[in-house]
């Protein structure tokens, strides 16, 4: 019996992929935790604990991966910001981000 799940077939609400739905969640870990008891029932508890553990895994190397994302994504959006505020206040500079070199070079705005 398998217990980990398929890829891409984590519960998701309509309109927004990313946010699980209670009930859906609460519905896939019943289910879960059915068929871990059938399985430690059949071939006892060492193979239920040995895959609870590899999903514990599993999931704690996910969450890391999260938090690095989630940490690039906030260093991306720093230089965002940092480029708009360069932008808003017209100043010319040369910037080299990693390989990228971003220049701001005075901006004539139209007159109206």
């Amino acid at each position: 019996m398998e217990l980990i799940p398929d890829e891409n077939s984590s519960p998701i609400s309509p309109g927004n992929d990313y946010i699980i739905d209670h009930k859906c969640l609460e519905d896939r870990v019943f289910w879960f935790e059915r068929r871990l008891d059938k399985e430690c029932h059949t071939y006892g508890w060492g193979r239920g604990l040995r895959k609870a553990s590899q999903l514990y895994k599993e999931n704690i190397i996910l969450e890391n991966d999260l938090r690095k994302k989630e940490n690039e994504i906030q260093i991306q959006k720093e230089k965002i910001e940092h480029l708009r505020m360069l932008l808003e206040t017209k100043t010319p500079r040369v910037m080299n981000y990693e390989l990228d070199e971003i220049s701001t070079p005075d901006i004539i705005t139209p007159k109206k």
